[in-house]
């Protein structure tokens, strides 16, 4: 598995008392999982794009390194969709461009919260991801995300394919929808 460190480089030695992060210690929490990638992007890193002068947040270009030379690096990916860490059941919630680059891409994730896979089944296709209850189960709780991520990457053979197998049935729906909404705008500002 595969995960950028540019979200801890923009918030190093902070803590967000909203969500309860402390992002060194997230950080440091995420690099003792055994097998899991970490990509040095983004502000420290003399390796990524930071030189294209194209289009991006005005804070770094780590959206075209991560989509052109990260993405594919692991077979499976951790979605941390943008509110993810929110325990205030009111914090809004919606598919940022993290979930759509996957389903478009066609990359198999897992989630760190069950939230972007309910909305994947709401407006996209119902059909449940095969570790739906797993995902909710860890959502909010770092030790037990820590702890599935371990058992995904013990089980990997088994689990992937069925991960893989939901991500193309999405990704196939996704570009049915595209194709025929004829609106990709339209579908992620007022469908979801």
């Amino acid at each position: 598995m595969s995960i950028t460190i540019t979200l801890f480089e923009r918030f190093e030695n902070t803590i967000d008392n909203v969500w309860n992060i402390d992002y060194n210690k997230k950080y440091q929490e995420l690099k003792k999982i055994p097998n899991v990638n970490v990509n040095n992007v983004g502000f420290h890193s003399e390796v990524d794009f930071e030189n294209i002068n194209l289009a991006g947040n005005k804070y770094s270009y780590m959206e075209f390194d991560y989509y052109f030379r990260i993405l594919y690096q692991g077979k499976l990916q951790l979605l941390d969709e943008t509110h993810a860490y929110s325990k205030n059941k009111d914090a809004p919630t919606n598919i940022s461009e993290k979930t759509y680059i996957l389903l478009l891409a066609n990359i198999p994730f897992i989630s760190t919260h069950h939230y972007p896979i309910d909305l994947i089944q709401e407006h996209i296709l119902n059909v449940e991801h095969p570790y739906y209850y797993e995902i909710k189960e860890v959502s909010n709780d770092t030790d037990k995300l820590v702890s599935f991520i371990e058992k995904v990457i013990i089980n990997f053979d088994e689990m992937y394919p069925k991960i893989q197998e939901w991500t193309n049935l999405v990704h196939e729906e996704l570009q049915k929808k595209i194709r025929n909404e004829n609106s990709f705008l339209e579908h992620m500002t007022t469908k979801i």
